[in-house]
This record gives C-alpha cells, structure tokens and sequence, in this order.
C-alpha cells in the first residue's frame, strides 16, 4: 500500500482529521526519507532524534539502521497508530516514542543525529531549541531538517539581505547550515501551500567554550533586533537611556567599535560580539561564561 493511502487508511480507521495549521502535512515519497538519511550518513552507531513523527514512516526507516530512535509526537491518537505499526522495534528498544510537546520537554542528552520533518508551525521556536539543548554536546554531530523553503533560505541568509534578523543571527552564530535541496510540495499529504527544503547542519565546534552561551546571546539579539531596519545608535541609545545611568559612555565605548550608523540588518556576527561584549562589561546583560 502506498503512503498516501496508508495515511488515508489510518485517518478514517481511527477518525483522525488532518490539520494543516497544526503542520500535519505527511511526506508520502520514500525517496525523501532515503536522501534525509544520507545526508547524516546514518550508521548502526548513532542515536537519532525524530521530531514530530506521526505515523513514524520516517522513524522505521531510521531504526532499520541506526542504534536507536527516540520519536517525538504531540498527536494522541496518531502516537497510538505509531505504537501499533511499530510495535517490534519499540519492544526491541530501538524506538521510543514520547508522546509530548517537543517544545516543552527535554530532549534526550545521548542523540548524537537528528533526522526530522518538524510541523512547519514550531520551526523558529525548535531551531532555538535544538540549539539550547545541543550546542556545546561533544556527542551531537549533525542534523537534517525538512522545512519550508522560504523559512530555510531565510536561516541561511547574511547580512544586510532583507532575511537577515533575530533568528537567522542566532542560528548562524552557532550553526553551520547547508542548503540540501527543494522538496516539492506534491511530495506530502495533504499538499502544503510552499514547496520545502532540507536544511542540513553542524554546530561550530571549535567555538565551544569561547563564545557567548546561547541565554546570553538571546538576550543580546532581542536588544539589537528591536528595529531590523533602524540605525543601530538609535536602538542602543534607546535601551541604554532606560537601563544605564552612564549610556553616553556606554555608547560611546561601542562606537569605537562597531559602526552606528549602520542598519540593524547589516550588523555581522563579529559586530554582535562586540556589542555583546561592551554590554557584559558593563553589567547590563549576564552570563556564567565570559568569551575566552
């Protein structure tokens, strides 16, 4: 039976109904699924994280493989077709299903590879996540996310491009990311709107320890994004005025040091630092670990 039909199967045998604002968008082409696992070259060593699995026939072809799978599903009845399809590899303790919020619960610490096709709906908060939980784990390798296009081309993007903000500063900070191919939307059941992109990425290991830590970072971004398209010395000197007794010279210390008249857009990872550093300096944002 092809996938399609087994989704439509399982749809009508357990009165489920497909919402397309929950992301509930299934891959029906094996190919795809294939082409995620090679590009995490996928091996009997590695512990796979799958979020957002559904009815898990992305999860099966993972465990047929890999050590083990830990699945991750909101969905109460669609977990419960998961168990029943896959109940083998459960008993065998290759998968583990958890059914739950991926945004709410802790991640397992022992995944060293994720392979997911996450609802559309939680992208910007997952990659967030997915960066708090993982970077800086000597064990995570690598990760391959199936996502929309659009949403990918903007995590790639650099600055000054109309797609560079909060997001894709903070994802680049840390990750390294690759454009692995469109995805067209004939692809899923039921079709999305948008045609899809892997997105493949790594952490910058040899940053570990010498950068600032993700909560620091977050922070820093949410003071400098507050105005994508305004000059930087008018949104510094606005949180300046109404967090420092002494913001002139607190402003004038990072205009030594990046230029203000430059739009918040065009601020590169090297000027954030700087600014992040003047700001630490200066106690107006903490952290426990202080760039090496």
């Amino acid at each position: 039976m092809e996938l399609k039909e087994q989704i439509i199967h399982f749809c009508q045998l357990y009165g489920i109904r497909l919402d397309k604002e929950k992301g509930q968008n299934f891959i029906i082409n094996e190919n795809i699924y294939t082409k995620e696992i090679e590009l995490v070259n996928l091996s009997s060593k590695d512990v796979v994280l799958d979020i957002g699995a559904g009815f898990g026939f992305l999860t099966e072809r993972i465990a047929e493989i890999a050590k083990k799978v830990y699945a991750i599903e909101i969905d109460e009845t669609i977990s419960k077709v998961f168990s029943k399809r896959l109940k083998e590899f459960i008993e065998l303790g290759k998968i583990e299903l958890v059914l739950g919020d991926a945004l709410k619960i802790p991640f397992p610490k022992d995944v060293n590879k994720i392979v997911s096709n996450p609802p559309y709906s939680i992208s910007s908060p997952l990659v967030v996540k997915i960066i708090k939980e993982f970077f800086g784990n000597e064990k995570f390798e690598k990760g391959v996310l199936i996502l929309q296009k659009e949403f990918v081309e903007k995590l790639l993007s650099k600055p000054c491009s109309k797609n560079w903000s909060r997001l894709t500063a903070f994802f680049n900070y840390y990750a390294i990311g690759r454009f692995g191919g469109i995805v067209s939307k004939k692809n899923f059941f039921p079709r999305p709107d948008v045609d899809s992109a892997f997105l493949l990425f790594e952490f910058k290991r040899e940053s570990f320890g010498k950068i600032f830590n993700v909560d620091f970072f977050e922070a820093l971004t949410k003071i400098v994004f507050k105005g994508p398209n305004k000059k930087v010395r008018r949104v510094l000197k606005s949180y300046l005025k109404a967090n420092a007794v002494n913001w002139r010279d607190i402003l004038r210390r990072i205009s030594n040091l990046v230029d203000l008249d430059k739009r918040v857009r065009c601020l590169n990872l090297v000027d954030l630092e700087k600014i992040g550093k003047v700001l630490l300096d200066s106690h107006l944002i903490f952290e426990t670990r202080q760039m090496e």
